[in-house]
């Protein structure tokens, strides 16, 4: 991009500060450094059962990025996107917004994940608390929410189409039912990570 009125740091902050207060959803801008340059979110957005933010982005999010937004989703139904800031070929930052979900998550939902998990039952009132602060956006709305962010960064369009025709919308995240699936068990299984049962440390934040 060599666009001479591209946002510099402090209109990249606005227009998160603008993101958030439309949104009510997370979200962090950090620099090529990946310090943290401007942060916008609720008290109980981290969630218990996801103690590393920085390792889960990389996780999400595997550089080297386009410009495009990119989707993607954890084994807990949780969205983000996330979208890279070039400018004059030089990377700037990122854009990382959420969480989200798609559908309610309730209790049912989050019992499988204990289930399914093997994870320690002290930890399902604080993660039933964290579910009912997290914002439900329908997936078009979730997906036209990048769109936006896209255009106010670069005042350029794009569509629907041309998101999944670039591969940058993950399908999976966009097909999510209020319940565990396979693809979800397989896929943290490819991760070969583990919750660790002790979870009383403390998290690392942003």
């Amino acid at each position: 991009m060599n666009n001479k009125n591209f946002p510099d740091h402090q209109h990249i902050a606005y227009i998160c500060e603008l993101f958030f207060a439309i949104f009510k959803v997370s979200i962090v801008f950090v620099d090529h450094e990946k310090k943290l340059v401007t942060k916008q979110a609720f008290r109980y957005q981290q969630n218990p059962l996801v103690p590393d933010l920085q390792k889960l982005f990389q996780e999400l999010f595997p550089d080297p990025l386009l410009t495009y937004p990119v989707f993607s989703s954890t084994e807990f139904f949780e969205n983000y996107f996330a979208i890279d800031i070039i400018q004059s070929d030089m990377h700037i930052g990122r854009i990382i917004a959420g969480p989200a979900t798609f559908t309610v998550i309730n209790q049912a939902t989050i019992d499988s994940f204990f289930s399914n998990f093997k994870i320690s039952p002290k930890l399902k009132s604080e993660v039933t608390k964290y579910y009912s602060h997290v914002p439900c956006i329908e997936n078009k709305l979730w997906a036209d929410a990048g769109r936006l962010l896209y255009f106010l960064l670069y005042q350029e369009k794009i569509e629907l189409p041309d998101l999944v025709e670039v591969g940058h919308f993950v399908k999976e995240a966009f097909s999510v039912e209020n319940k565990l699936e396979p693809y979800l068990l397989e896929k943290r299984k490819k991760r070969n990570s583990t919750i660790p049962s002790n979870m009383n440390k403390p998290y690392c934040r942003l």
